[in-house]
């Protein structure tokens, strides 16, 4: 009963946090790629979405257990660097 109660509020919680962007606009997420399983293929299903604001979500389910992870990973390096601001991702990282 603890789990079914933990995972029904902690689900609709992480929804909230990856779509708080599209409550504050009338526009709504875009999906872009959409990967399922079929037969049995070893593979991980996941949707991709691109938000209004340009913030990219890539949701996979698996309700086998009542966790949740989020990880955020930000494109930044040397080789996104504009021209003229050389060390600028770093500066940002520091």
């Amino acid at each position: 009963m603890i789990k079914l109660l933990k995972h029904a509020l902690i689900t609709p919680s992480i929804a909230v946090l990856a779509f708080n962007a599209v409550a504050q606009t009338a526009a709504q997420p875009k999906l872009i790629e959409k990967v399922t399983r079929k037969g049995t293929e070893l593979v991980i299903p996941y949707e991709k979405y691109v938000l209004p604001n340009g913030l990219t979500v890539i949701l996979a389910e698996d309700h086998s257990d009542p966790l949740v992870h989020v990880d955020i990973t930000y494109h930044v390096g040397s080789a996104r660097e504009e021209i003229g601001k050389s060390g600028f991702a770093h500066f940002l990282s520091t």
